[in-house]
């Protein structure tokens, strides 16, 4: 970015989304917003943008067609600005995923984000939860474990990790990730 607050917004944006927490998304969006009010031709703050509305639409924060619609053209953008950008593959990937559910599309976004940056904790969560919504629930946690060696302390993957134990019928385990996050 050209300006070295733009990096921190967005810094502080996603640790807000990793926060699981309904108060947490509108600070999320208000910091990528404020990013792209001091740079808008960064394609991390419009792929920050696009997975803050994604959070918005699960959590019924907003209406779903609106926040998803947000998301789409703020991941467009990103794409467009930086097709190599895995911030940027991840929101596609998202609003692919969650809002039109073209999973196989999804699959590529995310793989390719993952190609990109091996290290990207969103990416590999929601790789794990598409994983999981394909049927493949092994790999799904495999996925989510590589968030968790990423980010060891983040709500967001500890509670990914519980839903992936719930999904496999291992309540005990589930109950103790829940607890964590």
């Amino acid at each position: 970015p050209a300006q070295p607050e733009v990096s921190e917004l967005i810094g502080r944006g996603r640790a807000h989304l990793l926060a699981v927490s309904g108060r947490d998304v509108p600070r999320a969006l208000e910091a990528f917003r404020a990013a792209l009010a001091l740079d808008p031709e960064y394609a991390a703050a419009h792929a920050g943008l696009a997975l803050a509305c994604c959070a918005q639409a699960e959590l019924r924060l907003a209406t779903p067609d609106v926040a998803y619609a947000e998301a789409k053209a703020a991941a467009l953008r990103a794409l467009a600005m930086d097709v190599a950008n895995a911030d940027a593959q991840v929101a596609l990937g998202t609003v692919l995923f969650l809002s039109e559910w073209d999973w196989a599309g999804a699959r590529r976004s995310l793989q390719r984000a993952l190609e990109i940056d091996p290290d990207h904790t969103e990416g590999w969560l929601l790789y794990g939860r598409l994983l999981e919504a394909l049927g493949d629930l092994d790999g799904g946690l495999a996925a989510k474990r590589k968030a968790l060696e990423r980010a060891p302390s983040s709500a967001a993957v500890h509670l990914q990790i519980a839903l992936s134990h719930w999904n496999q019928r291992r309540y005990d385990e589930m109950i103790a990730w829940a607890t964590r996050s």
